[in-house]
């Protein structure tokens, strides 16, 4: 899942919503 770890990083408020 570390390529989604990045995309976090690129996207933080987007995975900030996917996350919740």
């Amino acid at each position: 899942m570390l390529i989604f770890i990045s995309f976090c990083v690129f996207f933080f408020p987007v995975c900030y919503c996917s996350q919740r």
